[in-house]
């Protein structure tokens, strides 16, 4: 299997698969002449490590996952920030149990010294990054700056055994100080062009240790802009390439990539677009000023499944609702020109500012959506647009049989001038509910009104009206519903709105010898948020983690009214007076149900903790606008305890559990340099260091 891929797919189906990953495997063998929790380099992915662990008396390797822009070196095992050729091109020797000195390209880390990576936000203010010795007697510490980009590096500091600091130069850019065998480098101004890596050297008895650090920033991406051709004809049978469409956007710093995802109609979850549905697809990406900006152009091959579906254009980490762009696909009918002439339009069927071209070629027509001019609406008859875009004219619907050629109206047909209903809106249960009705004709033989539920299909009959205005209740309706009919208004009464009231009343307007006219009028029924929202933080908090796990979101849960309100994250720092809004760098995309009509919203997130947070209150927060009055429900805060990024790096000994620095209740869990942070089972239980798993409370001393 070594060298084989693996993909999963949808059973029995050729075209729903994920993309393939390829096995790299590691011998059995690997650790047979190593020590118990040491390390050896992966043969064939340098982005992995192999763990050795003795069980039993016997070796047994585990591969594990270097962090976040680190390779493993071939022999030693250990992970570093360099990921060069000549690093990933090393041979592991294949006689494991020879143990050659490690090549000097990827030295061993330092025994004496250790300094960790910062990666922070452009313009976020000053911040640290520390190198931690374990030697006191040394000679002379140098700590130098090589820019990133840039070969040749420049000594910035002397630092003497007596630990007076003399600076060299950039002291506009860095402070450095010396306290507790901790040297910190404050990088004064977080911008794009002081990243770069610190080095420390140390002289010790004539030997030279060092290690270094490196200052890189990142930035947040901006809100796209999508824009598709009106040229959207389901099943055509081939690609066009003459209706690309775009999104545009600042994908932040590294570049993140746009990707483009759909939501059909009547489902609830974006899903990327498949790959056969999308033709000559370029990108393109600029960065200046530690900003990118990316475009994309593509094609799509429409299918019946698409029509109304939403498209959606985002950068491939992040979603909130300041980084993504949609828009509604219209798709036009294969056979709306199948009786047209070539050269001929057709309004388009799905949007009033586009109309439909039909062109022939050899022999068959073919439609093409067109854009009508800025500030003009097709007819939807004649497909000829001019600048009358009322509703009338945007509300005519396109015949549905396209061989049916109607003598288009000399005129836009206004609405019926004989019946015209209001809609409105209630809060559930608050009394009656009424629909105005206005009714211009005196003279009629019968009067119609029907029933629909949101969400269902079935007319429900409610009553007649007599050419005599007498009104005859049908299927009960009486029991809730009072019809009255004075001169020319008829009034629909809902007695007590309830959510069974939420739909659309009909009213048919019959007279002998004319045609039928109709008018509807919609009840909505609101309904409040409630109950006190949930927040669940999953206790993997580390501070200046960038990389997003999937698998340890947070999240909330809460009734947001109907119709839907908003479900926010904020988050109170350490020493603020107000909560603030935190748009965290990934969320799932919200999940609704509804209940006699209450929706309840669930949101998954992931948060990048920054050492501002540390100590701070998180807390969910639900707000309706159909409720402007209404206070704000806010779930119960909770407090973060933030781990830092490089605790393993400074603490681990070998074994797999260790102390949380700040929560009795938590503990840090170190997969090698990976630092997860995790939760006791109960509140009563506490981690207990000297047998490294939870206990009751009362058996660990370091806890009160």
């Amino acid at each position: 299997m070594d060298g084989a891929r693996l993909r999963c797919r949808v059973s029995d189906s050729l075209t729903e698969y994920t993309l393939s990953e390829e096995l790299n495997l590691i011998p059995r063998n690997i650790c047979d002449c190593s020590a118990s929790s040491s390390y050896r380099g992966h043969p064939s992915n340098c982005k992995v490590q192999v763990y050795c662990v003795t069980e039993g008396g016997i070796a047994y390797p585990r591969g594990i996952a270097c962090a976040s822009n680190q390779c493993r070196n071939s022999i030693t095992g250990v992970c570093s920030d360099d990921c060069s050729a000549t690093v990933c091109n090393e041979t592991v020797p294949s006689d494991f149990c020879t143990t050659p000195a490690p090549p000097t390209t990827t030295p061993a880390p330092s025994p004496y010294v250790s300094c960790n990576n910062v990666n922070v936000l452009l313009n976020s203010g000053p911040v640290s990054l520390s190198c931690v010795f374990n030697d006191t007697d040394f000679t002379m510490i140098n700590v130098t700056f090589t820019k990133l980009g840039e070969s040749e590096g420049v000594t910035i500091c002397n630092i003497y055994s007596n630990t007076t600091i003399v600076m060299l130069t950039m002291q506009a850019m860095v402070e450095i100080t010396l306290s507790n065998n901790i040297i910190n480098v404050t990088i004064l101004h977080t911008i794009c062009e002081n990243e770069g890596t610190f080095g420390v050297v140390m002289d010790i008895n004539g030997n030279s240790e060092m290690d270094q650090g490196k200052f890189t920033v990142f930035n947040t991406p901006g809100s796209p802009v999508l824009t598709l051709s009106e040229d959207q004809v389901v099943d055509l049978g081939f690609y066009r390439d003459t209706g690309a469409h775009s999104c545009t956007g600042i994908v932040g710093y590294p570049a993140m990539d746009l990707i483009l995802e759909i939501l059909y109609i009547n489902t609830t979850v974006y899903h990327e677009i498949q790959d056969a549905k999308v033709k000559d697809f370029k990108r393109n990406t600029s960065i200046a000023s530690c900003q990118s900006r990316q475009e994309i152009t593509f094609g799509l091959l429409f299918t019946a499944d698409m029509d109304e579906a939403k498209i959606r254009c985002r950068p491939l980490e992040v979603l909130d609702n300041k980084t993504f762009a949609e828009a509604s696909l219209f798709l036009i009918p294969r056979d709306i020109c199948a009786c047209g002439s070539s050269g001929s339009y057709r309004g388009h069927p799905g949007r009033c500012d586009s109309k439909v071209l039909c062109l022939e070629d050899k022999g068959i027509m073919f439609p093409r959506g067109i854009a009508c001019s800025n500030g003009e609406c097709r007819d939807s008859i004649t497909g000829e647009c001019s600048s009358n875009c009322s509703a009338e004219v945007c509300q005519q619907e396109v015949p549905i049989d396209f061989c049916t050629t109607t003598t288009p109206p000399t005129t836009t047909p206004l609405p019926s001038k004989d019946i015209a209903c209001t809609d409105t809106s209630s809060l559930i249960f608050a009394g009656p509910v009424k629909i105005f009705c206005s009714v211009n004709k005196t003279i009629f033989s019968s009067i119609n009104i029907t029933f629909q539920m949101s969400g269902s299909s079935e007319d429900i009959p409610i009553a007649d009206i007599q050419e005599n205005r007498q009104i005859m209740y049908l299927n009960d309706a009486q029991n809730n519903v009072n019809i009255s009919f004075e001169l020319k208004d008829l009034t629909i009464t809902v007695q007590n709105a309830s959510c069974s009231n939420d739909g659309t009343f009909n009213v048919v307007l019959n007279v002998e010898g004319e045609v039928t006219q109709s008018s509807s009028g919609r009840i909505t029924i609101l309904t409040k948020p409630n109950g006190t929202p949930i927040l669940q933080l999953d206790p993997d908090q580390i501070e200046g983690l960038t990389t997003i796990r999937y698998d340890r979101l947070h999240s909330c849960n809460a009734s947001v009214g109907k119709e839907a309100g908003e479900l926010t994250v904020e988050i109170l720092f350490k020493g603020a007076d107000k909560f603030q809004t935190l748009i965290p760098e990934y969320m799932v995309t919200p999940k609704d149900t509804t209940t006699n009509c209450m929706i309840t919203r669930t949101l998954h997130f992931w948060v990048n903790f920054t050492a501002a947070m540390n100590n701070a209150s998180i807390r969910c927060s639900v707000i309706n606008g159909q409720f402007p009055t209404d206070p704000a429900i806010h779930s119960i805060p909770e407090q973060l305890f933030l781990i830092p990024y490089d605790f393993c790096n400074i603490n681990y000994n070998g074994t797999r559990n260790y102390k949380h620095p700040t929560d009795c209740n938590r503990f840090v869990n170190c997969n090698g340099n990976l630092v997860y942070g995790k939760k006791c089972n109960t509140e009563q239980e506490c981690f207990n260091p000297q047998i490294e798993v939870c206990d009751n409370c009362g058996n660990v001393d370091s806890c009160p």
